[in-house]
């Protein structure tokens, strides 16, 4: 057996005593079946990333972002992967505002899938994207009804509009 698979047999061992049994979520794709995933008709695919922005330089971004978030209202970074020398910055970010964010659209799809959370928006060079809402929720709550989806029809607008916040120039 590798070390990392120990390590994850071990880590769920830990886990399954403190809490009891897991439960995985969100399905079971292969990695090659994950780029094709399409949640229904007219619904964006992994391949169809949302282009938030585009700076003149790497650098450039990775300031311009630190700095909108730091005095975001709506937005709260819960953490940032930077790889300097790959130019990519990954960054977690909490939901804050009440009307529209975590708070208003977790009660409808629920709660039990949090793990998914934060949302991610990356830095990649020069291009700041996010995964668009509609392919991202339906990935991680693959149980959710069209009926379901629907009470939060404007929820990945709205992600997206925040995200824009924090991204445009």
């Amino acid at each position: 057996m590798t070390v990392l698979k120990q390590i994850d047999k071990d880590a769920k061992q830990v886990l399954s005593d403190k809490y009891g049994k897991l439960t995985p979520f969100g399905g079971e794709l292969t990695s090659e079946k994950l780029v094709g995933y399409h949640y229904k008709v007219m619904m964006p695919y992994y391949t169809d990333p949302a282009i938030l922005e585009t700076y003149s330089s790497f650098e450039e971004g990775l300031k311009h972002i630190q700095s909108k978030l730091a005095n975001s209202p709506n937005i709260e970074k819960v953490y940032m992967q930077l790889y300097k020398e790959e130019q990519i910055a990954v960054f977690g970010l909490g939901l804050k505002n009440k009307e529209k964010g975590e708070a208003s659209f977790l009660p409808i799809i629920g709660e039990s899938h949090v793990a998914a959370l934060p949302y991610e928006i990356i830095l990649q060079g020069k291009d700041v994207s996010m995964l668009p809402g509609k392919y991202r929720i339906a990935l991680f709550w693959p149980e959710l009804t069209m009926g379901t989806f629907m009470k939060i029809m404007s929820t990945p607008g709205d992600i997206e509009s925040f995200f824009l916040e924090v991204t445009k120039k």
